[in-house]
């Protein structure tokens, strides 16, 4: 029984002619919280607190390597300024068995002797000695000849030393040539002496 209080149709009663409920009135599908989250924070770090000097540029990414970053220290590098060992055993020096030489009529000195090696082989050293005349150093140049070729060494100067002899300089270039270091060497002699000047005569002095 009813009063004439009019009430308003319930969910049931305002269902569509085909039996749906209108799209406002359905209720949504309960959906499950998601577990995925932004890559960003996939490679966030820890918090820290905070860190006032953390890295403007962001937070870095692990690389799996621990212990392994740009600031190891190598311990196979010697810094550039170590000195040297001081205790270097010096190999001995070689033993000369003779030896002689020549002032050239120049400027050079020609030097041969025959050392012996450690093992007991011999060798010749020629050695050419020239004066630097800037640096007044002397320059050396040295060839050594070791006793396997010393027969094929000397029948070496032996051509050269015939061949010569067969063909010689003439008479005057030879003359040239010595008139040439005479006149040199009594160049360097007046240098040496210093040649002070000669005095004035008489008739010269004011």
């Amino acid at each position: 029984m009813t009063n004439g209080t009019a009430h308003p149709p319930s969910h049931e009663q305002r269902r569509s002619p085909s039996g749906r409920l209108p799209l406002s009135n359905q209720p949504r599908p309960a959906t499950a919280p998601s577990h995925r989250t932004s890559s960003s924070a996939q490679h966030r770090p820890p918090h820290q607190g905070n860190n006032t000097g953390a890295d403007p540029s962001g937070p870095k990414q692990y690389n799996g390597n621990r212990g392994t970053g740009s600031s190891r220290i190598s311990t196979g590098s010697v810094s550039a300024g170590a000195p040297e060992p001081q205790n270097v055993p010096r190999k001995p020096d070689h033993s000369i068995l003779f030896q002689t030489f020549f002032k050239s009529v120049g400027s050079r000195t020609y030097a041969a002797q025959i050392k012996q090696a450690t093992n007991g082989n011999q060798y010749m050293v020629v050695t050419e000695g020239r004066r630097d005349k800037n640096s007044d150093d002397v320059r050396k140049m040295r060839i050594n000849i070791f006793s396997e070729d010393f027969e094929a060494f000397f029948d070496l100067l032996r051509q050269t030393a015939r061949y010569i002899k067969e063909h010689p300089l003439s008479a005057e270039f030879q003359a040239e040539r010595k008139k040439f270091w005479q006149n040199l060497g009594r160049k360097k002699a007046g240098m040496n002496r210093g040649d002070a000047p000669r005095p004035l005569s008489a008739s010269a002095r004011p």
